[in-house]
């Protein structure tokens, strides 16, 4: 018995190969673009983090180490990641409700500092101590936000690991 084939039934063989090879290269090109939209989808979320990572540590520098840190920073924070409800967890949004609390405090601090430097002519004594406890205040403030600067940015490792 010789498998003879005629070139009808030569042209349906090769007509079913060609079918499940187009078919397979449309399967393979699907997958790839798939893994290019999920690739992309990655990186815009990672762009978008990290734009309020670079917001987060600039805020901390500026109440950390900076004398001229005031409201609008903080505002100017705020619009800078307004978007952080969408991108992150509880742990990230509740730091960032925590520095503009600390940021506000610390405003509000500086304020009456400058207030009681606007009664020096009254260098009374009540002035003088309100002036040191203020400042006092301020100081731990900025080194608490100096000290707990580092956790507050290691929150934000897992979201920006692109090995994952």
């Amino acid at each position: 018995m010789c498998l003879e084939f005629t070139i009808d039934q030569w042209l349906r063989l090769f007509q079913i190969i060609a079918t499940f090879t187009v078919g397979g290269a449309g399967v393979f090109i699907a997958w790839q673009q798939m893994r290019s939209t999920n690739l992309r989808l990655k990186m815009d979320m990672y762009d978008r983090r990290l734009r309020v990572y670079d917001s987060v540590q600039t805020l901390l520098f500026k109440m950390g180490y900076s004398r001229l840190f005031n409201e609008d920073d903080i505002l100017k924070f705020l619009k800078q990641v307004e978007a952080a409800n969408f991108l992150f967890n509880d742990d990230v949004k509740h730091e960032i409700a925590q520095l503009k609390k600390l940021g506000f405090e610390l405003c509000s601090l500086s304020e009456e500092i400058a207030d009681n430097l606007k009664q020096k002519n009254d260098p009374g004594v009540g002035v003088q101590d309100e002036r040191a406890a203020l400042q006092l205040k301020r100081r731990k403030i900025k080194e608490n936000i100096r000290n707990t600067a580092e956790k507050s940015l290691r929150l934000f490792d897992k979201y920006l690991d692109l090995t994952k």
